[in-house]
């Protein structure tokens, strides 16, 4: 029994099934939603009788406009096949690539992946850029936050670089360093396809959710690790690994980004040292005038002498608040191997910060992905103070260390000198990349 004005429980709605009629009806109407479904679906899957054709690339029917070129067929499938398809006699699977074999002898499958890299800077806002792209439908998050496989996992490179050049050259003993140098300089060795297969099949299982990227083949795959713009030879071997990836890098204020990067580190330490900002820089003007970059004089703080182990310090780049400002040294080997606007992007902090949505669509067209699947609206409300404090702040890990960071101050004099230090740099970038936008900058007083 209905009663007027009170909606049906569970267990009252029998009625529906005694009435043919209406029974008739809503199968009908389940009948035509499907049907209209399918039919959307089936425009947007290449279909097999389109693709018999080997002798020539054949463009897919789908919303990303996937390639496929038959003509190399080991190398030939684009990410976002949707199905099993036969050309030229040869099987291609969703998500497949690269099908090589293992210097064991064994032949694998190795996902394409990932489709991008956001390589640098440190706190240039590669943490904002990450949790906004990750909010876009059609792109999976990696296995970690920072993967960090091309700078410390290039033992991993090396020992396998060791084992194929010792197998081919016969000698009884390499050094590291001389794996190293094969990596940095791709030599033929490093080329090897056994050698590549191992590399993709270990940075594919390491680093992302390679079982996902085989079961979703449209979905764009990316990493974020700003230590590989400074990391020696990383061009050369994640354009060897995966030479499909596009390359973005976020710049920021050299000034303003080597004080946040002093307090990122100050705001992690469960200790936090005494140690002013002027303390830090003194040691990293000793360390560039002893590698040999020009630095103004007359710094406005004391000048301190380097002991021998900080003059062999190996990794003094990585730990160097000034040089990591300074863009246009560690951009020239990326340069060498890609090309801006083709496979490599360059956007800027302040402009993401000021227009998210322009820098965010330029990515995507830099992507070639479509932006109707991202939602502007909840991207814009992630836009507050707190974001940007979360995403391209300190970073604290310990409460001594967010304390001491909340504490430190910047003097005037100290923002002169090293705005006067970067100036030829800065110069030197606009001329690399030849284009007015970078020119004079950073020469307005922004403080983010």
């Amino acid at each position: 029994m209905r009663i007027k004005g009170v909606s049906p429980q569970p267990w009252q709605l029998g009625w529906l099934v005694r009435s043919p009629k209406t029974m008739i009806a809503m199968l009908l109407g389940l009948y035509f939603l499907v049907a209209i479904g399918f039919h959307f679906r089936i425009r947007q899957i290449p279909q097999p009788h389109q693709l018999q054709d080997p002798t020539h690339g054949v463009a897919l029917p789908n919303a990303a406009q996937s390639f496929l070129d038959p003509t190399d067929p080991k190398q030939a499938v684009h990410r976002n096949l949707d199905q099993f398809i036969t050309v030229g006699g040869v099987i291609y699977r969703p998500g497949v690539h690269y099908n090589c074999t293992k210097q064991n002898g064994n032949s694998i499958t190795i996902p394409r992946l990932p489709t991008f890299i956001i390589v640098g800077v440190q706190k240039g806002g590669t943490s904002a850029l990450n949790a906004l792209l990750s909010k876009h439908r059609r792109i999976m998050k990696p296995a970690y936050f920072e993967p960090h496989f091309f700078d410390q996992h290039p033992a991993i490179i090396k020992q396998k670089t060791v084992q194929k050049v010792h197998a081919l050259e016969g000698k009884e003993k390499l050094r590291l360093d001389d794996a190293a140098a094969v990596v940095k300089g791709g030599v033929h060795t490093y080329q090897t396809p056994p050698l590549v297969c191992d590399l993709r099949e270990t940075y594919a299982s390491s680093c992302f959710y390679k079982g996902q990227v085989m079961h979703y083949p449209a979905m764009l795959t990316y990493e974020k690790t700003p230590a590989y713009i400074l990391t020696e030879g990383a061009p050369t071997t994640i354009k060897t690994i995966a030479p499909w990836t596009k390359i973005i890098v976020s710049l920021r204020n050299p000034v303003d980004r080597a004080f946040s990067n002093f307090k990122m580190m100050l705001s992690r330490a469960k200790n936090p040292s005494n140690k002013t900002f002027e303390d830090v820089l003194s040691k990293d003007l000793a360390a560039l005038r002893h590698h040999g970059f020009s630095v103004p004089d007359n710094e406005p703080f004391p000048k301190v002498e380097l002991d021998e182990k900080q003059l062999k310090n190996r990794r003094w780049k990585f730990q160097n608040y000034i040089y990591r400002s300074i863009y246009v040294d560690q951009l020239r080997p990326w340069l060498e191997k890609y090309k801006v606007g083709e496979n490599l992007l360059i956007v800027r902090y302040e402009r993401l910060n000021s227009h998210p949505d322009v820098v965010l669509r330029d990515i995507l067209e830099f992507l070639q992905i479509p932006d109707h699947a991202f939602r502007y609206k909840e991207m814009v409300k992630s836009y507050s103070p707190t974001f940007w404090k979360t995403s391209a702040g300190s970073n604290a890990t310990s409460a001594a260390g967010a304390s001491a960071a909340r504490k430190l101050t910047f003097r005037s004099e100290t923002r002169a000198y090293l705005k006067r230090l970067f100036e030829p740099y800065n110069q030197q970038l606009a001329e690399l990349l030849g284009e007015s936008e970078w020119k004079d900058i950073w020469n307005g007083t922004e403080r983010y």
